[in-house]
This record gives C-alpha cells, sequence and structure tokens, in this order.
C-alpha cells in the first residue's frame, strides 16, 4: 500500500536524524525494521517538490474544495462517488452529478409510505419514480398542482417553495389524522413558536433594522440578496463570515460592491480567518474591515450604522448561530 509505504520512509528519516540525540532508543527501534545498524545507514537527503506552473496544483486543490462543498451543501455521504471532469463550465458539471444525488436521496423512500417531492425535472423524476414504484410507495411532485399562496410567520421568498411541499404533505395526512384547512393556516402562522426555527429571514431589531439568514450556497444567497435590495435603507451593512471549505469565486461575486462589510470568522474549527476572507473580497470590491468574532463585527456595524440603515448578518449557518 502506498500510504503505508510513504508513512514507514517519513518514520525511519525520522528515527534516523534524532539518532545523534538518541542513539541506543533510535538503534532499537530501527532494528525492528533493518538488520543492518543505523550508524551504518547513509543520512536522509533533501528533495525539492517541483509543482508546474501551470496551474494544474491549483486547479485539484479548487476540485477538491468543491467536491467537499457540493457534499456538504447537499448532505451527502462522503463515500458518494461523483464524476469529476475539469471543466469550466460549473453548470454542466453540476446538472450531470443531479442524478446520483437523486438516487442517494431516493432513500428516504420507504415501502408503503406516501412521499412528497418539491422540485425535480423530468430526468430526476424517473429516478424517484422508479424507487417509489419498488417500494410501492405514493408519491406525489407539487409542481403537478396549484396551491394557495398562505401566510406564515417564517419569512423568506424561498418559503414559497417550501409552502408548496408543506401543503402537500398535509393534503396526505388530512385524510387520517382528521385534519382541517384552519389547522393549516394555525400551524403555519406559529411555526418558528412551535418549532424554535431561527435563523431563517429572522428579524432581529428595528432602527436600524438587523435581519439574518443561515444561507451559505450559492442559490440561497442569490435569493437572499434579491431580497435585500427590495428594501429601502441609506447604507447596506454586511457581517460576512464564511468556512473554509467554501468557493468563494462563485459567493462572493453575488454580494452588492456597494454595502460596508464587517469580515468575521465563525467560532469553529472550520471558519474562514477573517482577514483572509477580507482580502479575498477585496479582489471583487467589497470592503470593509476583520473583526475577530462575529459578535464585535455585529457591535461595530451597530455603531456605524443610523436608523435608516439596515443590517445583515450570514454566509454561514455558524456565523448567524453566534448572534441568534
Amino acid at each position: 500500500d502506498e500510504t503505508q509505504k510513504v508513512l514507514l520512509n517519513v518514520f525511519l528519516s525520522s528515527i534516523k536524524i534524532l539518532n545523534p540525540a538518541m542513539p541506543h532508543l533510535t538503534e532499537e527501534i530501527w532494528s525492528t525494521f533493518n538488520e543492518e545498524l543505523i550508524i551504518d545507514s547513509s543520512w536522509p537527503s533533501s528533495f525539492e517538490i517541483k509543482f508546474s506552473d501551470n496551474g494544474e496544483f491549483d486547479d485539484l486543490k479548487s476540485i477538491i474544495n468543491q467536491i467537499r462543498n457540493f457534499k456538504s451543501n447537499y448532505n451527502l455521504k462522503n463515500n458518494l462517488v461523483l464524476d469529476v471532469v475539469k471543466q469550466s463550465n460549473y453548470p454542466e458539471w453540476y446538472n450531470n452529478q443531479l442524478e446520483s444525488i437523486a438516487k442517494e436521496k431516493s432513500g428516504i423512500i420507504k415501502s408503503n409510505i406516501p412521499v412528497v417531492i418539491g422540485q425535480a425535472d423530468y430526468k430526476l423524476r424517473l429516478v424517484f419514480n422508479e424507487v417509489a414504484k419498488k417500494n410501492n410507495a405514493e408519491i406525489i411532485f407539487t409542481e403537478d398542482f396549484r396551491f394557495k399562496n398562505l401566510e406564515s410567520d417564517l419569512l423568506g421568498d424561498y418559503q414559497v417553495f417550501n409552502m408548496k411541499t408543506v401543503q402537500a404533505a398535509f393534503k396526505i395526512l388530512q385524510e387520517s389524522w382528521n385534519l382541517k384547512p384552519v389547522h393549516l393556516k394555525k400551524g403555519l402562522l406559529k411555526t418558528v413558536a412551535n418549532t424554535s426555527l431561527l435563523g431563517r429571514w429572522q428579524k432581529l431589531s428595528e432602527n436600524p433594522l438587523v435581519f439574518c439568514d443561515t444561507a451559505h450556497n450559492e442559490e440561497g444567497l442569490k435569493i437572499v440578496i434579491s431580497q435585500l435590495k427590495k428594501f429601502e435603507y441609506a447604507t447596506l451593512h454586511i457581517i460576512l463570515g464564511v468556512v473554509n471549505d467554501k468557493d468563494l469565486n462563485k459567493l462572493l461575486p453575488i454580494f452588492p460592491k456597494d454595502a460596508k462589510y464587517y469580515f468575521s470568522k465563525p467560532n469553529v474549527p472550520r471558519g474562514l480567518n477573517e482577514t483572509e476572507l477580507k482580502n479575498r473580497a477585496k479582489h471583487f470590491q467589497l470592503l470593509g474591515n476583520s473583526y475577530t468574532s462575529v459578535s464585535k463585527a455585529l457591535s461595530a456595524s451597530k455603531l456605524e450604522a443610523k436608523k435608516n440603515d439596515l443590517i445583515f448578518i450570514g454566509g454561514s449557518t455558524f456565523t448567524v448561530a453566534e448572534i441568534i
């Protein structure tokens, strides 16, 4: 096994280096792997690792980060195999993975239990339908039905999609649970109170307005930024913190250039250093100061913001979790 060979080589080279300081102990360890004496062996030689200047190493690192980020965003198992092809057309690569993701997610379909699918194109429907048929499970695609626009205490434009899924599930449950439409309406208006779900387009305070949202991938952040543009404010203050496996080349261009930024590091091992985030953001004309914690960034933004300004906290679930 190549990994074992590398580890053994590193270990024995280290033993050689330690020999002058610890001759007896290192000689004893060495004899376990070699018949000759360590003092008769050659001194470890240095070598230089040369990377090509054509960017192949950076490309490989970027691909690995994107795969990790991709699996994390879509809650995929680490052992799920994805077809990886180096190409500039990311949307095409992404679309090619959807069938693999659908097969992974279809594991939620259980025998004789109805299932509701929120959004799925033709190819993905084939995958879900096949698994549902094998499990004799009724399957409902929300896109096949027209639902009412109901109100909810969960804010955010993306809740429109979630609302359809909820109403489809309600339609199935009301047959056996004796539920009435009024129950659905009341439940939607008390979702946060009944579930303690926080951080989804949540208003934290007024004068100035302070909103937070846990959106952390490209699709979610586009919807959030679009929603921010619907407000009237003098200055937009954005407290931004992300984890270190995010593809910033895709996320940062989504954010508005005319906002004032407060870069911070989420208090988790994967949190991206605030100074590095600030420097990366500068390449996309996103300017501001860096802070060692999300709470310090929020305090600084409140000191600078006027009553008719708007403060937004986001970029990661971990970032939002520190202030709610």
